[in-house]
């Protein structure tokens, strides 16, 4: 989160306050006393992450902070979908490993869920569904015509869809080099 912030800072945006302030919170992490002290700094973070947004994009969209189940904007719909991606890449990459995915490191085990898959995703979401909503908005690919509001509710059209998962797809392919030397997609 914090090097979206500064990749965003280097270009103009205004997100100085909330970097520092992510900065300081990151502080309290080694002495935290258990997991759920964790989600409450980590929770602090995404919050102010989230509320520098607004200076990040170019185009006028509607979001000031996160909402989940249902999501109710444009930008929040995004961020659902884009989430539910990389949570399907990152199983779909456990599972093509020796790992058990039921055994998780911060999240727990819960009906359905899978902790390994979310503790792996929280790791990747900021550089891949964060950074792929800042290029679709920042770029006017996606737009708040993009979406359907039903009572209170904002789902995204089909042909968003279409655009914000080549998009992501894009992402995954792109290739980075190693401190080894070898280069490696990021999907991989």
């Amino acid at each position: 989160c914090m090097a979206n912030l500064k990749y965003h800072m280097n270009r103009g945006a205004h997100v100085e306050e909330e970097f520092s302030f992510m900065e300081d919170m990151l502080e309290y992490v080694p002495t935290a006393y258990d997991v759920q002290e964790l989600f409450g700094i980590e929770g602090n973070i995404k919050k102010t992450y989230y509320s520098a947004w607004k200076r990040i994009f170019r185009y006028p969209v509607e979001f000031s902070h996160r909402v989940k189940n249902p999501p109710n904007n444009l930008i929040n719909a995004l961020i659902s979908y884009g989430n539910s991606i990389v949570y399907s890449v990152c199983l779909n990459q456990i599972y093509q490993t020796r790992l058990y995915p039921e055994i998780g490191f911060i999240h727990e085990v819960g009906e359905g869920k899978l902790p390994l898959c979310y503790d792996l995703a929280d790791l990747f979401k900021p550089i891949f569904t964060d950074r792929t909503i800042f290029k679709v908005i920042n770029k006017n690919m996606i737009s708040e015509k993009d979406c359907i509001r039903k009572n209170g509710k904002c789902f995204l059209k089909e042909s968003a869809k279409k655009i914000y998962v080549t998009e992501l797809e894009a992402k995954l392919q792109t290739t980075i080099t190693l401190d080894d030397n070898r280069k490696m997609s990021y999907k991989r």
